[in-house]
């Protein structure tokens, strides 16, 4: 593993290593707690169960009526944990996410240049990262979901490639897009980006991913439920354009209710939606959208295709709007999948604390009157919308109208505002990795 990056004054005194202690025994006790509710984990298991009795685990019955979402190959890997008590399996998943979380923030650590924080700074960091995704962490905890898994596989193969190895980073990303098929959005990245050779292996990585329980089941079981996968994460599939479930989140969820008349669970005096659109005019307008996302990601690459990365922040800054753009376009987002401004949110803070003088300097100017008021919402959308700081009436309020995905939405101009080019001095010579040489840790001997 490649030594972390901490700034040079950052020594834990015996004060600071007994408050982490007691952090981990209260999170361990939030663990416990949380586990002893219904939770996804039981809906993973169940799919579980159903293949080993060779069913079809993509239809009913299903554990408390959740579609099982997830590929044949993670039920597969949780078979295991099908003959361990419930509560006790949670319990390990929901540490080994503890782990990971920890293990991404590191690697986050390691594009930006912290050496010159003072130690009040660097906390000070870490805390307001912290804060505004915590709401998002707790979801996962509480429905002992994926998302921290897959935002950790996705940062861990993009610095395993960057260190050369190549099959190491495959193999996780891979897995990663065959549990849930979100973190696909790196495959064309890696080929923007020159990566072949990782583009490749990934390729091969992700086919096998999709033999392996035919290895178990026989190869025609194993076609079947592929197929069956298929048919409902297919996002041409109606219920991923006409999202109106209280619990739905992201683009196709925020504009339909806003474009076409939905029934709605939660009931306020006045309708959400804006226009009463046809499906297919609907279908059209989302679709539109989320291209538009997608070729917005030019503006954050900022180089020409097949060239690398000029800096480790750059590097950092157009990977914060990949991870940004996956629970915003894809559909069938919950609250959990909002983990994934996770890098946009530590990338801003970053930025602020770094280059915050400039902005009190030109407080009077367009760009930082948008970035202010923007960041305004995004707090607000994205941190603060709780219940018990609302109330239930402006809760339902932000549910009914889907204000975490607009949150989200909302920090796209923020980046945009906060170029990484305010944050280097000069671009560095480019090399054939992603990101140049001179800007990765060096391996351990």
């Amino acid at each position: 593993m490649p030594p972390i990056i901490i700034p040079k004054d950052v020594n834990l005194s015996s004060k600071e290593l007994t408050l982490i202690g007691i952090g981990f025994i209260v999170l361990m006790i939030f663990i416990y707690i949380k586990v002893a509710d219904k939770n996804d984990f039981e809906v993973f298991l169940d799919a579980s169960v159903k293949l080993m009795k060779r069913e079809n685990i993509y239809q009913p019955p299903f554990m408390y009526d959740l579609q099982y979402f997830y590929s044949p190959l993670f039920a597969l890997i949780l078979i295991p944990f099908t003959y361990l008590p419930f509560k006790f399996s949670c319990v390990l998943w929901l540490i080994f996410n503890t782990l990971l979380l920890i293990r991404t923030w590191k690697i986050f650590e390691s594009y930006f240049d912290i050496q010159s924080f003072r130690k009040r700074t660097y906390y000070l960091w870490i805390a307001i990262s912290f804060i505004i995704v915590a709401r998002f962490i707790f979801y996962n905890y509480e429905r002992v979901q994926m998302t921290i898994f897959l935002l950790w596989a996705i940062m861990e193969a993009i610095k395993q490639f960057n260190l050369g190895k190549n099959w190491k980073g495959a193999i996780l990303l891979a897995l990663a897009i065959n549990i849930k098929i979100l973190p696909l959005v790196m495959l064309p990245y890696l080929v923007y980006r020159g990566e072949f050779k990782a583009s490749l292996y990934t390729l091969v990585a992700l086919v096998g991913c999709l033999f392996i329980p035919a290895l178990f089941f026989g190869w025609e079981y194993n076609l079947f439920l592929h197929k069956e996968w298929w048919s409902i994460i297919n996002p041409n599939n109606p219920m991923h354009i006409i999202e109106n479930e209280q619990g739905a989140h992201g683009l196709a969820a925020a504009l339909s209710v806003l474009l076409t008349n939905t029934d709605a669970d939660i009931q306020l005096p006045f309708q959400r939606n804006l226009f009463s659109l046809e499906y297919q005019q609907v279908y059209w307008i989302i679709n539109g959208v989320r291209i538009l996302l997608i070729l917005l990601t030019l503006l954050f690459l900022r180089t020409l295709p097949f060239r690398k990365a000029t800096s480790k922040i750059h590097f950092f800054y157009e990977l914060s709007y990949l991870c940004l753009l996956i629970p915003i376009i894809f559909p069938h987002q919950r609250r959990y999948s909002f983990y994934f401004v996770f890098p946009a949110i530590t990338y801003l803070i970053y930025f602020l604390l770094t280059y915050y003088h400039q902005y009190i300097k030109t407080f009077k100017t367009y760009r930082t009157g948008i970035a202010i008021f923007m960041s305004i919402l995004v707090v607000l959308f994205l941190a603060i919308m709780r219940r018990q700081v609302l109330g239930d009436l402006l809760t339902d309020f932000t549910i009914y109208l889907r204000m975490i995905t607009w949150g989200a939405i909302f920090l796209i101009p923020v980046l945009i505002i906060a170029d990484y080019k305010h944050l280097i001095n000069r671009p560095p010579k480019i090399s054939s990795t992603l990101l140049d040489k001179n800007f990765i840790i060096k391996k351990e001997s």
